[in-house]
């Protein structure tokens, strides 16, 4: 889990700072809520949580308003 703080922490520093400089709020974040996302999940799975996958949500979420994929 060492190596994945560390390769985080790196991005974080080479991408966070021309953000921030910028002074855009929209990109700074954007960037901090899919980094927290990445950071959330690439930990969840170096503790090997069974994590589901998206396409589980995707899929109920269509089927609540009325959308279904069919295979032909």
């Amino acid at each position: 889990m060492g190596w994945i703080l560390t390769s985080f922490a790196l991005v974080a520093l080479i991408d966070l700072p021309p953000l921030l400089k910028r002074r855009d709020k929209r990109a700074v974040a954007a960037f901090l809520f899919l980094f927290g996302v990445a950071l959330t999940l690439a930990i969840l799975q170096s503790l090997d949580v069974e994590v589901p996958s998206m396409m589980l949500l995707f899929d109920r979420m269509y089927k609540s308003i009325g959308l279904a994929y069919v295979a032909q």
